[in-house]
């Protein structure tokens, strides 16, 4: 019986262990320790901060003097190389999601609403706005979504000037699609059905209506112009990466 008594204190204690690890965030390695940097007014925790075994910064939580998690940045080679993660003050869903570049420079910023699934009869969360930007500041590309459905797509050069957009439908083909020179409609300007043909299109030079035989290399006055494919496919693996489309 004593023996019996042993061995089931041992597999709790494993147990209970075992639990206790699992709850841990570990971006890059274990956390061991972590401190109540900051408070609130009426002493309740206002910022925790976690650290790993080699007593580096991998984790900060800030609180609301609620005691909801306000916002949480994970650290991972650096403190400049992070991710971060805003909630709502009142419902604790996710309001933003940021992320950066090694430099510390802000990479991505992604909004969130909660928008009510007919089919399932629930709310859930989804993007709203999403902002990508090159590590020189500027944006790179601008997305939108409308009841969770993306909607509409800018791509800027990297001067952070607007060079292209795209409509798109609640199923998700292009609609419409323009091209731009310094805030202008610049060029050809489509309009699409769900098979991908051209169902309308107008020609404009600079903002203005134009015939396009008079504009035969419309397309070298726009900056990068050579770069929108290159730019389209970077931003599918984004979409993706950020889990932002299926």
């Amino acid at each position: 019986m004593k023996h019996y008594f042993i061995t089931l204190f041992l597999v709790l204690s494993l147990s209970l262990n075992a639990q206790e690890t699992a709850t841990i965030d570990t971006p890059t390695q274990t956390e061991l320790r972590s401190e109540i940097s900051k408070k609130h007014d009426d002493g309740t925790k206002k910022q925790e901060r976690f650290f790993n075994t080699e007593n580096k910064k991998v984790k900060t939580i800030n609180y609301y003097e609620n005691g909801k998690t306000a916002s949480v940045f994970t650290f991972y080679e650096n403190e400049k190389n992070k991710t971060g993660t805003q909630y709502n003050k009142k419902t604790g869903e996710i309001d933003q999601k940021r992320f950066y570049y090694n430099s510390g420079k802000t990479k991505a910023k992604i909004y969130y609403e909660t928008v009510y699934n007919s089919t399932a009869q629930k709310q859930e969360l989804k993007p709203q706005r999403m902002y990508f930007y090159y590590e020189n500041k500027k944006e790179k590309f601008v997305a939108s979504w409308q009841y969770g459905t993306l909607n509409d797509i800018e791509y800027y050069n990297s001067e952070g000037h607007k060079i292209r957009n795209v409509g798109l439908s609640s199923k998700g083909y292009k609609v419409t699609e323009a091209f731009w020179y310094y805030g202008h409609i610049h060029g050809w300007a489509f309009g699409y059905d769900k098979g991908g043909n051209i169902i309308d299109k107008s020609f404009s030079y600079k903002g203005k209506p134009a015939d396009p035989a008079d504009y035969p290399e419309w397309e070298k006055h726009i900056t990068e112009f050579d770069k929108i494919p290159a730019l389209e496919k970077e931003l599918d693996g984004l979409l993706h990466q950020y889990e932002l489309v299926k």
